[in-house]
């Protein structure tokens, strides 16, 4: 991971409210995986993964990342 990738990712773990609550917020990044618009779209740790998807409330939707490992969801994370 080179500096400009780092920072990406630091920013948007930043973004995320109360990430830092969360044991991964100390974990390294195994690898850092980007859509076809080149937007980071998961981030993997050695223990699990950070994934956007988006969430549908009331026909309104937004950009949300799950915080989970295997199948198991560990937190959510709304960003507006």
């Amino acid at each position: 991971m080179n500096y400009k990738e780092m920072k990406q990712v630091v920013e948007l773990l930043d973004s995320l409210p109360g990430f830092d609550n969360y044991a991964y917020f100390e974990e390294g990044v195994r690898e850092v995986k980007r859509d076809e618009n080149l937007e980071i779209c998961e981030i993997v740790f050695p223990c699990g993964y950070l994934k956007k998807t988006i969430a549908n409330k009331y026909a309104n939707s937004s950009e949300a990342w799950v915080l989970g490992y295997n199948e198991n969801i560990l937190g959510v994370f709304l960003v507006a």
